[in-house]
């Protein structure tokens, strides 16, 4: 009995500690697209964005029961009506927050904490084809 007591304790601290880390992750990628803002007059944000497979990739993901969206960072013109987010990095992050895994080109790169997210995030920026998508928005 004391077992599962122990078990439920170690569960309500985990949560806490998932809710802590999903914040900071967020606060990192806001802290990524306020400097975005920052450097081009307030024309290029950057977010977290559910994308939805197409074509074969989402028939094979209805046939086998995987999920049929996937999550990217990804950079958006907002002077633009309605302009599309260009996809820069494909992410997965744990539910607890930590590890979260970042990958674009011939890169992945797992990070764990917030220095290791933030140190990810600017080589993402300053990757040369990361450099002219973003460019393409402007």
């Amino acid at each position: 009995m004391n077992r599962f007591r122990e078990a439920f304790k170690a569960g309500q601290v985990a949560a806490i500690n998932a809710e802590s880390a999903r914040r900071e992750i967020d606060e990192v990628i806001e802290a990524v697209s306020e400097a975005l803002q920052e450097e081009t007059s307030g024309t290029i944000f950057f977010e977290k964005k559910k994308m939805r497979k197409s074509g074969a990739n989402a028939l094979r993901a209805l046939s086998t029961g995987e999920s049929a969206s996937y999550l990217v960072l990804a950079a958006v013109n907002k002077k633009v009506e309605d302009a599309p987010s260009i996809s820069l990095a494909l992410w997965h992050q744990e539910a607890g927050g930590y590890p979260c895994k970042v990958t674009w080109g011939s890169r992945e790169q797992f990070c764990f904490d917030r220095e290791s997210l933030e140190q990810c995030l600017s080589a993402l920026l300053a990757d040369a084809e990361v450099g002219e998508k973003i460019q393409r928005l402007l």
